[in-house]
């Protein structure tokens, strides 16, 4: 049976489970505006998730804050080989700097 993705509203609450109790390996979360505190409480869960292997976070308004939130997450997280966080437009020069240096350290995201 094929996975299908998962859409949710951005209540941080619900984000912050996915770590610990689903065992979702897609999430998709374009497009829900989530901002830099959805993807705080959606770090904390990547850094524990073992399941998750691909993460949608496109045109979501991550902003400075969700962009240093993420880049600490993947420092961490060996299960994510899909991660989409295009049309977060507000991430500065230094944030691209923190994403891509985490993204040389992490070995398994595409």
């Amino acid at each position: 049976m094929a996975s299908k993705p998962l859409r949710i509203a951005p209540e941080p609450s619900a984000i912050k489970i996915f770590g610990v109790i689903l065992t979702l390996t897609t999430l998709d979360l374009h497009s829900s505006s989530i901002g830099a505190k959805g993807v705080q409480h959606l770090c904390d869960a990547l850094r524990i998730n073992t399941t998750l292997t691909t993460l949608l976070l496109d045109l979501n308004k991550i902003g400075a804050q969700g962009a240093q939130h993420l880049g600490d997450a993947l420092r961490i997280n060996t299960t994510l080989t899909t991660l989409n966080f295009e049309g977060n437009d507000e991430i500065g020069d230094g944030e691209v700097q923190h994403l891509d240096d985490a993204l040389r350290n992490n070995r398994v995201i595409r």
